[in-house]
């Protein structure tokens, strides 16, 4: 395989989705492939925007078919990630770029190796975090299950190729530009 996935993954509410949305507005060239999600939809997405939408059963049997590279219940919803498209992909020597949960992340290095870069992303303060999901409209109960489990999230950074701090979003995707503009161009 010849083609690069760069990941950017760390905790709910760190902004990964919004730093890969300006970065795809500026590298033409990168190719975003949305994970299959059992979530509801929240206001402004769209099926494969960012994820595409499955119920339970339709995300099982992709399961129980070998469908996917990974999958893993997240505070309470399922995840997953389309095997076939990212072979495809990296076979036809694509750059892509992939938000994913830190486990995740860590699979596609054990899958692809040194065809993967991990971009850890976080804000220097949590509680920022909390505010980002208020924001977003996540639920009480959501937003104390995402927090229960950043401490672990965290304690895989150690595993990143680099970490970004989003404090200040125009700051996170210049830094993010830097990191994409150095695998895109090598």
């Amino acid at each position: 395989m010849s083609g690069e996935i760069i990941v950017f993954s760390g905790y709910a509410g760190a902004g990964k989705n919004s730093i890969i949305n300006e970065i795809l507005k500026k590298f033409k060239e990168l190719e975003y492939i949305p994970s299959v999600t059992t979530r509801k939809m929240r206001e402004g997405e769209s099926s494969g925007n960012p994820y595409y939408f499955f119920n339970l059963d339709q995300f099982n049997e992709a399961r129980i078919n070998g469908k996917f590279i990974e999958a893993e219940n997240i505070h309470g919803n399922w995840y997953g990630t389309i095997k076939d498209k990212y072979e495809e992909s990296m076979n036809k020597g694509h750059k892509i770029i992939k938000d994913i949960d830190v486990n995740g992340a860590i699979r596609f290095k054990e899958l692809f190796g040194d065809n993967v870069y991990l971009v850890f992303v976080k804000p220097s303060n949590d509680k920022d975090v909390i505010d980002r999901m208020v924001k977003r409209g996540d639920s009480k109960d959501d937003i104390e299950k995402r927090m229960e489990r950043i401490e672990y999230e965290k304690s895989l950074e150690k595993f990143f190729d680099t970490t970004i701090i989003n404090d200040n979003l125009e700051e996170a995707v210049k830094q993010a530009e830097k990191v994409v503009g150095d695998r895109v161009n090598k």
